[in-house]
């Protein structure tokens, strides 16, 4: 008998926020996370997906406390955030790039990555503030210390209006315009020292 699979749902379009789509995050993990933080600033469209995860977050807390009667249930975190300001919502994915199962053989995974045509795309360097939609998987989960609620898989992105990665920050970026004075004769592609990882945190 196989196991069923995770139900699959593709988000409204949005900003991506600290996207590691072609290169997993180690920081904090050394097996690596493929992750992105979808930013969606229209009401109606950030609405609904809040509602739909908000209905499967309960639910999930709810077969845990029918599944462990007697026992205090703890509430994980929501997989989003709210801008209280603004408005905007902040969506989390993410998806292991290393998984090392009970059963078999460890295996390694990452998102497909699809341009606005539905073409693959293999190493774009997909920044942060590029408009994008994000296919995931809704996967429900109770542990005593995580508690019970929603994770949000990353499958799949397309890509619908590129920022690329320059792997450099601009003048710009840090808010400098041109100015009368000296200019260098050959200026290096990046002289900050950041890493690509440190690099997509600061910039975006």
């Amino acid at each position: 008998m196989t196991k069923a699979k995770n139900p699959r749902y593709t988000t409204p379009a949005g900003i991506a926020q600290y996207p590691y789509l072609t290169k997993p995050d180690t920081k904090f993990n050394p097996d690596g996370e493929y992750k992105i933080s979808l930013e969606i600033k229209d009401p109606t469209l950030s609405a609904p997906l809040v509602t739909f995860l908000d209905e499967q977050f309960a639910a999930s807390v709810a077969k845990a406390k029918k599944e462990n009667a007697g026992k205090k249930i703890k509430e994980g975190d929501v997989p989003y955030s709210v801008d209280e300001d603004s408005g905007k919502v902040t969506v989390r994915f993410k998806l292991k790039a290393k998984v090392t199962p009970k059963q078999g053989d460890p295996f390694e995974q990452r998102p497909a990555i699809f341009d606005a045509k539905g073409k693959p795309l293999m190493d774009a360097k997909i920044g942060g503030g590029s408009k994008v939609k994000v296919a995931y998987e809704l996967v429900p989960y109770y542990t005593a210390i995580a508690g019970a609620g929603v994770s949000l898989r990353l499958k799949a992105v397309q890509v619908i209006d590129l920022v690329e990665f320059s792997g450099g920050a601009s003048a710009d970026a840090y808010g400098f315009g041109e100015e009368e004075g000296y200019e260098a004769e050959d200026t290096p592609a990046a002289q900050n020292g950041f890493s690509e990882e440190e690099e997509s945190d600061k910039d975006f």
